[in-house]
Formats: C-alpha cells, sequence, structure tokens
C-alpha cells in the first residue's frame, strides 16, 4: 500500500535544478497583477459550459490557519529546507530557505485560496498522463486546453509558487465527472535526502513505488484540512504563506488584484461572463467587495477620475483602463471587418478630450493581451480591437508570450505567414483611425515613436511593387519609402531619368573626395532621382534654388561621404503656423555624421535650399552645432531620435535630408 509522505524524485544523474526557477522568477517582478491575471485566464477557461446565463466566479480569499493543518508532516518538510540549505550557497537561496525555516515555526500561516465557481473543475484526475490534472500537477512548461482557451495551465501557474513565501501551494478540485483529488506541490532547488540527490520539486502525497506515480490524495481522505470545505464543482489553489505588496509601494492585496482583474478582464465583467470576489478574514472587520457587471462601469470610472487628480499620495492608482471600457459601451466608430485567416474582428474607437491615445488588443475570451500607443489619430482617443471567434483566437494565442502580454510571430513555426497576419491587423487599425483624421484633422501633427516607420502595405499592393510579401524588411514592417512626402497637398515629384554622360573628373583640392571612392557616395543634392538646378536670381538673405556645395575636406583633414538612402530613414513635421519643425531620424547602425536640409520640388521640380537657423536635440535639449547650414556632429542610431529645428522660411515644405559620415 503507498504510503503518504513529502516526495522529491531522484535526480538519476540529471541536470541540478537551481533555485532561480525561470518560470517563477518571471512573475516576480509584478506577483499580485500575475496571480490575479493567470488565475482568472484559467477559470474562464475552466467555464462549465451547461451552466450557460452564469458568470464564471474568481474568489480570492485570504484567511489564517493554524501550520500544522495547512503542512502535513511538518517535521519532514523542515529536514527538506534545512537540505536545501546545505545544497545552494546562491544568496537568494540562503535567504529564502532560512526565512522559510522561520515561517513554519509561527503557530499560523497566512494562505490565499483562489476558488473558481461554475467551471468543471480539473478533469482527468485518474489519468497516468495528458490529462488536465497531470500537467497542472505533474508537467512542466505544457498545457491541456480547457473551454475557452484564453490560455492553459501551463507556465502561468508557476505564477502561484512566485506569490508564497514557501513555494508551496496546496491544489483541491471536484470535478464535473463526479472525482475530487487533492494535493500539495512545493518547488525549491535540487538537494539530497539520505545522500540520494533530489529533484527541485516534489509533493506531501501517495506515492505509487510499483508505477513510480504521483497520486493525489481522494477528497474524502482524512489527510484533508479543516479549511478545505468545497462542495460544489470547482478548484481551489491555496497559496500557503502569502506574500503581501510592500505597503510602501503598492495597495492593500485585494486591491491590487482587483486593479488587475478589472483592467486585464473588464469587458468579460461587463457582459457578465465573469464575477470576482475579495475577501480578508484575516483582519479585525472582515472586509468584502466584488467587480460584477452591475458596478464594474461605475468603479473604473471612479478610479479613472481618481488618477487624473491625485497629487502628493505617497502610492497613486495605477492607469486605470476605463478609456477602453468607455470605447466598447459608447463607441463614436465601430467596424467589424474579416481580417485574413482571423475572421470577423472588430475595432471600437472612442473620441475624447482627456483620452489617452491607446490602442488595447483583446481576444476570446475577452482578455486585453496589450494595448499601445497610436498616433494615427489627431485627436484623443480611446481603441479597442477584439478578436472573440475560435479561429482568430487560435491563431493570436499561437503568437502569444507565455507572459500573454504580445503577440509576436517569432513565436510560431511560421515566422512569414503570422507576420502577414499581423501586418494585416495593424494595418486594418491604423486605416480607420486615419479616416477618422479627414473628419477631425486640425493641421496638427503627433509623433509616434513606435509606428513612424510603419509601412502598412498590403500583400496585393507589396507585389504590385515587385516585393514579396515574405521578403526583407516589408516582412517586419520597417520599411519607409524615401521617395514619400508627409505632405498631402505637395505632388510628388516626377522621378527623371539621368543623363548618361561622360564623368569629369573630380579634382580633390575643390571637392574634398578620397581617391577610390565609390561613384554612388558622391555627393549631389536631391539624392539619385533630381538634377540640379543653377542659382536662381534676385536678392535676398538666402540663395535662391540650386545646388548645395558637397561637403568634404575640412580643415585639412575631415573627409565626408554621402550616406545611402537606405541606410537611413526619417519623416520631418512642421510645427503649424511656424517656422518650427520636428524631424525623426534613425540610421540602421550608430553614426556620427552631417545633416543637410532642402526642400523638394516646390519650384519647377527643383529643389530649394532652406537657411537653417536652429537645431536641438529634444532627448537633451542640448543645442546641435551648426555650420555651412548643415547639422555638424550629430550622433545617431537605429532607434529613432527626434531634433526640434527652426528654419528662415516660414512655409510650408517637403523636407528632405541627406546624411554625410
Amino acid at each position: 500500500m503507498a504510503d503518504y509522505k513529502w516526495h522529491f524524485g531522484n535526480n538519476n544523474d540529471g541536470d541540478e535544478e537551481g533555485f532561480n526557477d525561470n518560470n517563477i522568477i518571471g512573475f516576480e517582478n509584478d506577483r499580485h497583477r500575475f496571480v490575479a491575471r493567470e488565475g482568472i485566464q484559467n477559470i474562464l477557461d475552466a467555464k462549465d459550459e451547461r451552466k450557460k446565463g452564469e458568470p464564471a466566479v474568481a474568489e480570492f480569499k485570504l484567511i489564517k490557519v493554524p501550520i500544522a493543518d495547512a503542512i502535513p508532516n511538518i517535521d519532514e518538510y523542515r529536514q527538506i529546507l534545512e537540505e536545501c540549505i546545505k545544497t545552494n550557497s546562491d544568496d537568494k537561496a540562503q535567504f529564502f530557505f532560512k526565512n522559510a525555516l522561520k515561517t513554519i515555526d509561527k503557530k499560523e500561516i497566512r494562505i490565499l485560496m483562489m476558488s473558481d465557481y461554475a467551471t468543471g473543475g480539473v478533469t482527468g484526475i485518474d489519468a497516468e498522463e495528458n490529462s488536465s490534472w497531470y500537467n497542472l500537477i505533474r508537467k512542466k512548461g505544457t498545457s491541456a486546453p480547457q473551454g475557452n482557451v484564453g490560455g492553459t495551465f501551463g507556465v502561468g501557474k508557476h505564477a502561484s509558487f512566485a506569490c508564497s513565501g514557501l513555494r508551496t501551494v496546496l491544489y483541491n478540485t471536484v470535478n464535473k465527472e463526479g472525482q475530487s483529488a487533492f494535493i500539495w506541490k512545493s518547488i525549491f532547488a535540487s538537494h539530497k535526502i539520505s545522500g540520494n540527490k533530489k529533484r527541485a520539486a516534489g509533493y506531501y502525497c501517495s506515492f505509487n513505488e510499483k508505477k513510480s506515480q504521483v497520486d493525489g490524495f481522494d477528497g474524502s481522505d482524512t489527510t484533508k484540512p479543516k479549511f478545505l470545505d468545497r462542495k460544489q464543482v470547482g478548484t481551489d489553489i491555496c497559496i500557503l504563506d502569502f506574500i503581501l505588496p510592500d505597503k510602501g509601494t503598492k495597495h492593500l492585496w485585494h486591491q491590487e488584484l482587483k486593479f488587475t482583474a478589472m483592467n486585464e478582464y473588464f469587458i468579460a465583467i461587463y457582459e457578465d461572463k465573469l464575477k470576482v470576489i475579495f475577501k480578508d478574514e484575516t483582519t479585525s472587520k472582515e472586509i468584502k467587495h466584488h467587480l460584477d457587471s452591475g458596478n464594474i462601469k461605475e468603479e473604473m470610472e471612479r478610479l479613472y477620475k481618481r488618477t487624473k487628480t491625485e497629487t502628493g499620495k505617497q502610492v497613486k492608482i495605477p492607469p486605470i483602463n476605463y478609456p477602453l471600457l468607455d470605447a466598447f459601451i459608447d463607441p463614436s466608430k465601430k467596424v467589424e471587418e474579416k481580417i485574413d485567416v482571423l475572421g470577423n474582428c472588430k475595432l471600437y474607437i472612442k473620441i475624447k478630450e482627456d483620452y489617452p491615445k491607446q490602442v488595447g488588443r483583446m481576444r476570446k475570451p475577452k482578455m486585453l493581451v496589450f494595448k499601445e500607443k497610436d498616433n494615427n489619430l489627431s485627436k484623443n482617443y480611446s481603441a479597442l480591437f477584439i478578436c472573440d471567434n475560435d479561429q482568430g483566437n487560435k491563431h493570436l494565442l499561437k503568437m502569444e508570450d507565455p507572459k500573454h502580454s504580445e503577440w509576436n510571430p517569432e513565436y510560431t513555426t511560421n515566422i512569414f505567414k503570422y507576420s502577414s497576419i499581423i501586418r494585416k491587423l495593424n494595418s486594418f487599425i491604423y486605416s480607420e483611425l486615419r479616416k477618422l483624421n479627414e473628419k477631425v484633422s486640425d493641421n496638427t501633427f503627433d509623433i509616434d515613436m513606435g509606428n513612424l516607420f510603419f509601412e502598412d502595405k498590403d500583400e496585393k499592393e507589396l507585389e504590385s511593387d515587385g516585393v514579396k510579401p515574405e521578403d526583407g524588411e516589408h516582412n517586419k514592417g520597417l520599411e519607409l519609402d524615401v521617395d514619400e512626402t508627409p505632405w498631402q497637398d505637395l505632388p510628388k515629384m516626377i522621378k527623371k531619368k539621368p543623363n548618361k554622360r561622360k564623368k569629369k573628373k573630380i579634382q580633390e583640392e575643390e571637392q574634398g573626395i578620397i581617391p577610390g571612392d565609390d561613384p554612388d557616395l558622391i555627393a549631389t543634392i536631391g539624392g539619385k532621382t533630381d538634377e540640379p538646378s543653377p542659382p536662381g536670381p534676385g536678392p535676398g538673405p538666402t540663395p535662391g534654388p540650386g545646388p548645395i556645395e558637397v561637403p568634404g575636406k575640412l580643415d585639412g583633414d575631415k573627409k565626408l561621404k554621402k550616406l545611402n538612402k537606405s541606410q537611413y530613414e526619417f519623416r520631418c513635421f512642421q510645427i503649424s503656423g511656424s517656422n518650427q519643425f520636428k524631424l525623426v531620424l534613425k540610421t540602421k547602425n550608430d553614426q556620427e555624421c552631417d545633416i543637410s536640409f532642402f526642400a523638394r520640388g516646390l519650384d519647377n521640380d527643383k529643389n530649394e535650399n532652406l537657411n537653417l537657423l536652429k537645431a536641438f536635440d529634444s532627448s537633451s535639449n542640448e543645442s546641435v552645432e551648426i555650420s555651412n547650414n548643415k547639422m555638424e556632429n550629430v550622433s545617431t542610431t537605429p532607434d529613432p531620435k527626434v531634433f526640434n529645428i527652426e528654419f528662415s522660411q516660414n512655409r510650408r515644405f517637403a523636407v528632405e535630408i541627406e546624411l554625410f559620415v
């Protein structure tokens, strides 16, 4: 007969497992957000479809129980902690295990119970492998899909261990198949027991020696703690020695979890798919409150307004996603469109003066994956993209990282295919925002560093340009057409075929060209598509249209070459009604360069010199050296940099630049 004990499997000469388990420490930087986010996601996945019309219920309850009731066979447990101290010399491990010994010497222990209702419980209790129960308890980084599949019991299950001061969790379930089970699990580090090397993860359980199998306790076993009194179908995840938020930087535990629930699952709550309850039974006055379809809008709006007026408080309310909920409830515009294999997707846009110009992205089961700033619409707004059909959810899930915080094609086995999907998804959002600009445009410009260089051509447009969608930079959505002008009221210059003529010998003393230079790098104003024009007549402080002198040898030793246009990308925006512009520039590599300016095609398709007065690096607010009508000694990087520049001319230009290195 199997006996009950703390069982840590033999290492069998495998790799030693250190204390710093990546699946746990990845959640430690924001442990309370992740435990609520991952826990609620699994609860929505486990919703019992037979209970239509009822929301899935997530209950977070903090209790205190006697240490002997929380941890069985505590002497054996203590011995394992002591062995871990001997085996693991890492400072973090030493601190943890010594503190754990102090904790189990206390009379009571704090436990957070994360319980669900109107769910199906964890199924497959009797299965030896490949079931929800087996994957929850035994497998590392593996999941068995259930229900809505917002996520599964994969890496996210480790968020509970990140919130435990003992790295110990008690699981208890009653499932719709009529089965019940419970089991304790700890994740420590490799250690030795009686000279035998042991694995990091262990269980208090019934161990089947013949099958080398960990078996959970039957729900009726007398070993079951008194505080586990579940009568309904569902699951309890009990986090032993629950780590409370830091009082100096965080709110109370139930407030932190509440912020997460409303910010990540506001649509599921609003549509009555989810109800979240918070209880604290460790205080003199019991605390109990909830979020449901009847109060979610009011609660989020109230907190959002408070964030706008808070001043001088040590711990402030985090950003509240009320604008996204408002866009869903009362949109200024709603669009539905079929996007490739994602199927029908929806975009809700709400224009409002104090909204933060953000687009939230959400999939089934109405979980917010991420949000990002987007300035394609000049007015303040909030927008919410939702893909909640099964087919689209399946494809988006493939692109999601373990923390469910981004969609990245590199997580898939077909990067080309999923890059195309993301490009079409983004193009849909950006184009709908731009359409609204036609109604609300006020000739002002905002710079979105994230999307500034985004190429939103669809597949057919790319193919018509002779570019395969899966090739080159277009696949990443970063290529910028260097002939593109940001001004819609200026005609695009017609490219002229260059005259074939014999190259003249260029004297080094006159032009500063180093013998052996690549002819493609020899600078002529306007780039490869423009021909120089003679200086224009007439008086004035600045010269008329004509070529700019090619930078060359300066002070006898500075030799510069024109940088090919394929090596940099830029946009230049006028600050409405002034002679000031913003230049946003990035280069493929770190460069130290000079930058010259001219206006393209405003006078009979000829270039016009611009008289540069001032230039500042906006990140440091330091002035940039100006000489010979150029910005000199400018440091550029692959990350966009913004410069504030000022010309003597006060009118609209299609500004072009050339870089010399």
